[in-house]
């Protein structure tokens, strides 16, 4: 075999490093080979046969392999080809005699072996070629360990991304269902527009409404210190609270003698008093502080309540002035001091009377060029637009302030809520009288005769339930004279009436024996036993009865009768089933008049929306007469539905409604079915 030149290089470099398995049956090439690769560093191992070098490769990885194409027990390719089966990256190096190098070049171009080392060589030459494979390997392998980090990296990326994407879709949730709250349909005397646009990020914005009497609307915007679902889950905790106290309470002070009514709703400052008491000690140990502000609307004192926790400020635009007002309160956000004395500001309002309470999201609104939208836009676009239908100019601050920002993705949660008052409540007539009598039963026809001078000064649509308030207050009188032992002549009945064009408010006070009305029982209508009949007819006139007991000696027990002289405005009810992801809606009503289309509409709407069922049958056999906008109810339903991918199909149509359908051709557009449940299997059947 033929021998290298030389045995050392004075230029190879001394800290080489690299794993070489050196194949050869001449012991003197791998004499002459393992001296030189070892002296530049290497690690060498050696095998003078095949079968030796598959073994080796078999159990440890080399950087380089050199073998020889010729080897006494099998070709030097299969050693080569075991070797690149097994150890892809590691560099293969044939020694060859110059006759085979059409052989080698072939094999190179194949990929059988990386390079060769032909016979005899020059050692730098050799210590060139393998140090050129060795970093080429290395390179190799460090790059597969790197994509293999970067892959695994990614795959952790996608983890902690679809993490946040559930936390976004937790968050979202939470804002929609327990911290967005719901405009009142019916707020007598007021218009109310309410809009929130959540952010980029979850945080713990929240508002809400409360409606503790009918002449009263409380309003009530907050925002946690921070981010994430943390804070959310804190302000769903504090509007919790703050519901729980804010809503009507049957377990109210009972009127003093000096007052003859009592004040049955809560006032804010007592909301949140109660509110903090149960959530404010585990603000302060979280360390987290809400701004919030209270709002009241008294419709009967034509008043505006506010207490202002460190939140965004109140607008109110006066009508007669034409200009808004900053409404400032002094109290600090809510968890930051341990006891708070709360402080009510109260100003009067009157008839298109405007009322803006909005989140900092609206003001602090910043456009490309890092200028804040401000509270001074705000103020001249009210000033500016304030005619405008409510809907409109939350629509127009909304348009803005996106303009402003030149894009409609916010970074705060965007809230604005608007309240007009519609009508000036201090306007109505009201009177109010108040009568005392001995509790004794020979004073029940004066009693009668008081309510009904009152009743009948009160115009001719009170006047027609003077029978029926007389009977009621007779029953009461009765109950307190025989059950509560005020028979004694120093015993006083005081009857305290508050009426005005719509409605009357009786409040009959004694100091007898307090009873509890539920434990009196329902009279048998049959005639077999007469207990429980008094309180059965009183129950039957009124809209709203109420019974306060007291609690001390020196107060009075209180029993509130509230009768409305305006007819009922029904809407249209209707009764729903959920089925195989078919919603059947079943009108109770005879008509779908333009008294009742709208509201009709848009809680038909509301219902497929939170069950995001949008495959609807409209189940008619109750419905006698339709007009212009009932048509236009169930067209505005068809395409929402529509809008959503749904269908909505009709059943049960009576021949009047029938005949309005094929007057304007509208049976060409609807499907129509003669019962629900042909029209359900027709969802079933794919029509």
């Amino acid at each position: 075999m033929a021998t290298p030149s030389s045995v050392t290089s004075d230029s190879a470099v001394k800290h080489a490093t690299g794993n070489i398995l050196l194949v050869d049956d001449d012991p003197l090439i791998l004499s002459v080979l393992d001296k030189t690769l070892a002296h530049e560093g290497y690690t060498i191992s050696k095998a003078s046969n095949g079968t030796r070098a598959i073994d080796l490769i078999k159990k440890q990885s080399f950087d380089v392999i050199i073998c020889d194409l010729y080897l006494p027990d099998c070709s030097g390719l299969d050693v080569l080809k075991e070797a690149l089966g097994r150890q892809p990256e590691t560099a293969r190096i044939a020694l060859t005699a110059a006759s085979e190098l059409r052989i080698i070049t072939e094999l190179i171009n194949i990929g059988q072996i990386s390079h060769f080392i032909p016979k005899p060589w020059e050692i730098p030459a050799v210590l060139q070629t393998v140090k050129n494979c060795v970093e080429q390997v290395q390179l190799i392998r460090e790059n597969k360990r790197l994509h293999e980090l970067i892959v695994k990296q990614n795959r952790e990326l996608k983890l902690n991304h679809e993490r946040l994407q559930e936390e976004l879709r937790i968050g979202g949730v939470i804002h929609q269902v327990m911290l967005s709250g719901r405009v009142p349909r019916k707020t007598p005397r007021l218009t109310v527009e309410a809009l929130t646009i959540p952010s980029k990020e979850i945080d713990g914005d929240f508002y809400d409404f409360y409606q503790p009497a009918p002449h009263i609307l409380d309003v009530v915007m907050g925002d946690v210190m921070g981010k994430g679902l943390p804070a959310a889950f804190v302000g769903t905790a504090v509007k919790g609270q703050i519901s729980r106290f804010a809503l009507p309470s049957r377990d109210v002070k009972v009127a003093q003698e000096r007052s003859f009514w009592y004040e049955e709703v809560t006032t804010p400052v007592n909301v949140l008093d109660q509110a903090m008491a149960e959530v404010g000690p585990q603000l302060m140990e979280l360390e987290y502080f809400v701004t919030l502000v209270y709002c009241r609307f008294n419709l009967d004192k034509n008043t505006f309540s506010l207490i202002d926790c460190g939140s965004t400020k109140p607008l109110h635009f006066r009508a007669k002035t034409k200009s808004c007002q900053l409404l400032k309160g002094v109290n600090h956000p809510l968890g930051l001091l341990e006891k708070e004395q709360y402080q009510m500001v109260e100003v009067p309002f009157e008839k298109e009377d405007l009322f803006v309470i909005y989140s900092d999201g609206l003001t602090e609104a910043f456009s490309p060029d890092g200028e804040m939208f401000g509270l001074k836009r705000l103020i001249d676009l009210v000033e500016v637009h304030y005619e405008k239908p409510v809907h409109e100019l939350v629509q127009i601050i909304t348009e803005n302030v996106e303009q402003f920002m030149r894009h409609k993705g916010y970074d705060d949660d965007f809230t604005l809520i608007i309240v007009k008052i519609a009508e000036s409540p201090g306007n109505r007539s009201e009177k109010e009288r108040v009568a005392k009598f001995s509790s004794d039963l020979s004073q029940l026809k004066a009693a009668r005769e008081f309510i009904g001078r009152v009743v009948r000064d009160a115009g001719n649509e009170a006047a027609k339930f003077t029978d029926q308030l007389q009977l009621a207050l007779n029953e009461i009188f009765c109950n307190i004279v025989q059950h509560g032992e005020s028979q004694n002549p120093r015993g006083e009945i005081v009857v305290h009436a508050v009426c005005t064009d719509e409605r009357i408010k009786l409040e009959v006070l004694d100091r007898g024996k307090p009873f509890d009305p539920r434990i009196v029982q329902e009279p048998s209508l049959s005639g077999d036993q007469t207990n429980g009949l008094g309180l059965y007819l009183v129950r039957q006139i009124a809209d709203r009865l109420t019974y306060i007991a007291k609690k001390n000696a020196d107060e009075w027990n209180c029993f509130t009768l509230e009768k409305s002289f305006k007819p009922k405005e029904e809407d249209m009810e209707f009764s729903h089933e959920l089925k195989d992801n078919i919603m059947t809606i079943t009108l109770q009503g005879e008509n779908l008049d333009a008294k009742e289309a709208t509201d009709f509409k848009l809680r038909v709407k509301e219902l497929l929306s939170q069950n995001k069922s949008y495959r609807v049958v409209l189940d008619l056999h109750n419905l006698q007469f339709i007009d212009s906008s009932g048509l236009g109810s169930f067209l505005s339903i068809l395409r929402a539905v529509n809008s959503e991918g749904g269908d909505l199909k009709m059943s049960s149509m009576t021949k009047p409604v029938r005949a309005v359908f094929e007057l304007v051709n509208m049976h060409r557009i609807f499907e129509i079915y003669n019962s629900p449940e042909e029209a359900t299997q027709s969802f079933k059947k794919g029509r």
